[in-house]
């Protein structure tokens, strides 16, 4: 292998390098209020993986604090269908199945994510599973 061949070799590996520890972590979240200018129900939450800058939407932002509240509801209604529904199929025990699975708890977490952009602190709300706030826990 040639000088410049060992070069080319080394030039290629730095810029793999610096690719990888520029490595931008995206968050896509269902938006609920809290910080003018967002347009529509998303947003995107990104990090850089090597200047630690973390964007919401473009803007470039101050993670200050994330708070999660967790809670759920149950539908009355769609457990009685499905209670129903597993009589028909199956007396007895099709009509617990049935109720446990029209009844099934829907997640309706929240995130309030606390932070500072352009001068203002703002405190934005995102619909949040447990698994997205430990992964937006990482960001802070």
């Amino acid at each position: 292998m040639s000088f410049w061949d060992k070069v080319k070799a080394q030039v290629k590996k730095d810029v793999q390098n610096a690719k990888d520890s520029a490595h931008i972590k995206e968050i896509k979240l269902e938006y609920i209020g809290g910080m003018p200018g967002v347009k529509g129900d998303e947003i995107k939450l990104a990090k850089h993986g090597q200047t630690g800058a973390t964007w919401i939407n473009g803007t470039e932002v101050k993670l200050l604090e994330i708070d999660w509240q967790e809670s759920g509801k149950r539908s009355g209604g769609k457990a009685a269908a499905g209670a129903i529904v597993g009589t028909v199929l199956a007396p007895g025990i099709g009509t617990i199945a049935g109720a446990a699975m029209g009844g099934r708890r829907k997640d309706t977490s929240t995130a309030v994510i606390a932070l500072e952009a352009q001068g203002q602190t703002y405190s934005v709300y995102v619909r949040c599973t447990a698994a997205e706030f430990k992964e937006l826990s990482l960001h802070l």
